[in-house]
């Protein structure tokens, strides 16, 4: 019997009790309460007896008392005997129960951890989905960048360049504005047929050494014939004479050099119409070569000019720049003040690269960063920032292309004889458009051949002005040179008259030569009378 039936019983008992003998007063009351009486009689109720009420209160409470003893200690006796009668059945059923309980609530916690990690994998597989949505939808409104292509070396340009795309530079990483950042590590083509060429900049900042002579090795890769009007006094170019057709430019010389070749513009063009084509470039058989024209500081000579010789010239250049290229003669004025051109000149110099300027010049043809650009090295096309290589520090275009074999312009210059440059009548499908070769230039009244200054010798006289050291070296490299040759070559170098250097080619010539005999400036020069082969004694 457990200990809610003992509770049961004993409540029970007491409920009997109270029902049996508790509640007699009770009754006797309500009955006389209740009793029937005339109207407007006022009830009497005879005084209920007092011994009968005494006596059921006095045995009614200590029987209930009684009960419960009874029934209490019923319940110990009951639990006591099965404690006694059955110890190990009540103890497994106590243990069962524990375990049971125990289970329960280890199931309970077991379901609450369970639900607590389906409710945070929840949370974070909505965190990842949420992410993967944000990720997906920047990457659609965001393009991937293209990874930036690698810089290149000058020679790798050169050797990726094709005739009708020079690569002339590669995108800077840093760029002036957003739209151009994404053109970092492209390439820059020039196409020398569709269009001429402007380099604009300040002094010093790779207009002539970085690109301009990276088109001269371009023109003499693909067989295009450069010819350099010089306005610089010769200061970049005159090395180069052989390699590129170099003429000085000055206000006494840039009208009858342009004069030269409106000429030859004349003769081809009515070649062309005489053969009804659009452009040399399409002419089925041998067609003239093109000529790659190259005008340094052109601004600075033309404003030199008169009013009226100035715009004499101006038409000239108009015209070359409209129609030249049909031609084959193609345009590129260097410069670094370019606000003096006219504006059909710089209309049609579509490819402009524009190096570091001041100001807003550079407005007119459409830059407006240049001023954001470094010194020297990088140049801006379209407001594009492009890096320039050092051309004339890393090759020399004199080692890697032989002399050219013909010149377009009269040296010295001079009115062209017609006689002398025939014009194509119609027998050969080549255009005669050059006159003198180069191994013909009239130095002195003699035929002289033109041997090439090595860069190294040139460096080296610009740095020692020593004529016995340029002689020596010079001779130990074309051991063959005659005293004419040897006065050529100082005269290009100086720019002086060759019969400058008569008694300096004399002396050094007959001292270092192979073919020298030193007899003849034995007690001259200030050498000793005796003078041993091979050596040199100075007085």
């Amino acid at each position: 019997m457990g200990f809610k039936n003992a509770i049961l019983t004993a409540g029970i008992g007491v409920l009997g009790t109270i029902a049996a003998g508790g509640l007699r007063p009770l009754n006797i009351a309500i009955d006389n309460l209740t009793a029937a009486q005339p109207v407007g009689v006022v009830a009497y109720a005879p005084p209920v007896e007092s011994s009968a009420w005494a006596t059921a209160m006095w045995w009614s409470a200590p029987s209930a008392l009684f009960l419960t003893i009874v029934c209490a200690a019923a319940y110990v006796f009951a639990k006591v005997y099965v404690m006694m009668k059955y110890p190990a059945k009540l103890s497994v059923a106590a243990a069962k129960r524990a375990e049971g309980v125990y289970a329960e609530e280890k199931e309970y916690k077991a379901e609450q951890r369970k639900h607590k990690s389906l409710q945070v994998g929840n949370l974070l597989r909505a965190a990842e989905e949420r992410e993967a949505k944000e990720m997906a939808r920047y990457t659609t409104e965001q393009p991937a960048v293209e990874q930036m292509p690698a810089a290149i070396t000058l020679q790798q340009a050169i050797n990726q360049s094709t005739e009708r795309a020079w690569i002339i530079g590669q995108a800077a990483d840093i760029q002036p504005t957003p739209e151009a950042s994404k053109l970092a590590g492209q390439m820059l083509m020039f196409d020398y047929r569709t269009t001429h060429a402007a380099i604009i900049g300040g002094t010093g900042s790779g207009k002539t050494e970085s690109t301009a002579m990276l088109m001269v090795a371009y023109a003499r890769k693909y067989n295009l014939h450069p010819i350099v009007l010089d306005g610089k006094e010769g200061i970049d170019w005159r090395a180069f004479n052989g390699v590129a057709e170099w003429h000085a430019m000055s206000v006494g010389t840039v009208v009858n050099q342009f004069d030269q070749l409106m000429t030859i513009f004349d003769r081809r063009w009515g070649w062309l119409q005489k053969n009804n084509l659009s452009t040399i470039y399409k002419a089925t058989g041998k067609r003239p070569p093109t000529l790659f024209v190259i005008i340094e500081e052109f601004g600075s000579v033309w404003m030199t000019l008169d009013k009226a010789a100035r715009a004499d010239l101006a038409q000239k250049v108009d015209r070359l720049f409209r129609l030249g290229r049909a031609t084959g003669i193609v345009l590129c004025l260097i410069d670094q003040a370019p606000e003096k051109w006219t504006a059909q000149m710089r209309g049609n110099a579509k490819f402009v690269t524009c190096y570091k300027l001041k100001g807003m010049v550079a407005n007119a043809f459409n830059e407006y960063h240049v001023d954001r650009l470094p010194h020297v090295g990088v140049f801006s096309q379209d407001n594009v920032f492009y890096n320039a290589w050092h051309t004339a520090e890393l090759i020399d275009i004199r080692r890697e292309y032989p002399p050219l074999q013909w010149r377009c312009l009269k040296t010295p210059v001079e009115t062209i004889n017609d006689t002398e440059a025939p014009v194509n009548d119609g027998e050969n499908d080549r255009l005669q458009v050059v006159e003198t070769p180069v191994n013909a230039i009239n130095a002195g009244g003699v035929s002289v051949d033109f041997l090439p200054i090595p860069p190294s010798l040139e460096r080296s006289f610009m740095r020692l002005r020593c004529w016995e050291s340029f002689c020596k070296g010079y001779l130990s490299i074309y051991p063959e040179t005659t005293q004419a040759q040897l006065r050529k070559a100082m005269s290009n170098l100086d720019g002086r008259d060759p019969d400058t250097f008569k008694t300096e080619a004399f002396k050094w010539f007959h001292m270092y030569s192979l073919q020298g005999d030193k007899s003849k400036i034995a007690g001259k020069f200030g050498f000793s009378d005796s003078i041993p082969k091979g050596m040199k004694l100075v007085a």
